[in-house]
């Protein structure tokens, strides 16, 4: 972020049956998939859900 700051970005996290863990971003309805290693791929970068705040 130019200015410094940091930057937040709410997600939401859904489990489905296969309790394979996906993160949904509300406001353009994108789901992505987290990996087995908790990985997951969002727009800007690749990201591990053991920094993700839940």
């Amino acid at each position: 972020h130019p200015s410094g700051q940091k930057e937040y970005h709410a997600y939401n996290c859904y489990v489905n049956d296969k309790l394979e863990v996906f993160l949904i971003e509300p406001q353009k309805g994108i789901r992505t998939k987290v990996d087995k290693k908790g990985d997951v791929k969002l727009g800007d970068g690749k990201y591990n859900t053991s920094y993700i705040i839940l």
